[in-house]
């Protein structure tokens, strides 16, 4: 009768101890115990490795459990010295106060002279005021009696006119744009006489007459070297027409 291989399951003769195919021992006991060593070294290594994760991770646990007590306590550290800074300002802000009041009561002491000495100076002064309001309708009248009498006086002798001041000032006025005029004048002279100058050679001293070029360019260059002052020029004569116009208006209307 014919019984199977524990192992490769291949029918072997019934009382064959090992399987003539794969060589495997057929007796339980022997073919399962190597499995189960294994599976108990496995297991005592799984052991021994879990039990050194375990301490390990509990360590780290610890550890940073210590480091969180740590932080809080320094927070908490941190937050009593701020708590304590805030008393420490509370009291000297209540030590200010304290001072601001004594102060406040001893001003409004010191206001209160100050307002009956100015009470006092305004009763002066309106009284003061009523007096000069006296004195000024007093001088007033005197003012008034003299001014009548003046015109008594010139009535009687006439007085020779006075010249009109703002009539003076134009006059002076005018003067003054006329020599302003008068200086520019001079200056387009000279310019046009250096410029003159300086072209000399170019027109050349044994030419009787200089070419039309030359002539133009310097023209040209005497017309932009004296434009400003022709421009200063044109803004007096506007000037002094305008004041000439206010002296013969004023020496109309007097």
């Amino acid at each position: 009768m014919a019984k199977h291989c524990i192992a490769c399951k291949r029918e072997i003769p019934q009382g064959q101890q090992e399987c003539y195919i794969c060589g495997s021992t057929q007796n339980l006991v022997r073919y399962y115990l190597k499995s189960v060593i294994v599976f108990f070294l496995l297991l005592g290594v799984s052991a021994w490795f879990g039990y050194g994760y375990i301490d390990k991770t509990a360590k780290q646990a610890v550890a940073e459990k210590a480091i969180q007590t740590e932080s809080k306590m320094q927070v908490a550290a941190k937050r009593i010295e701020e708590l304590e800074s805030l008393l420490e300002q509370a009291n000297q802000h209540i030590q200010k106060v304290e001072v601001n009041t004594a102060l406040s009561s001893e001003a409004a002491d010191e206001e209160k002279l100050k307002f009956d000495d100015a009470e006092k100076r305004t009763k002066k002064a309106e009284e003061r005021a009523s007096w000069l309001s006296k004195e000024n309708r007093r001088f007033k009248a005197k003012v008034k009696e003299l001014t009548d009498q003046l015109s008594s006086a010139r009535n009687a002798s006439p007085l020779p006119p006075v010249a009109n001041p703002q009539l003076v000032s134009l006059k002076e006025e005018l003067a003054g744009y006329e020599n302003q005029k008068t200086t520019l004048v001079n200056n387009i002279a000279l310019k046009k006489k250096q410029l003159e100058a300086s072209w000399q050679p170019a027109i050349g001293s044994d030419a009787v007459t200089p070419s039309a070029e030359i002539v133009t360019a310097r023209n040209l260059q005497i017309e932009q070297a004296t434009s400003d002052e022709k421009n200063q020029i044109l803004v007096l004569e506007g000037q002094i027409e305008t004041v000439k116009k206010k002296i013969s208006a004023l020496d109309g209307g007097s």
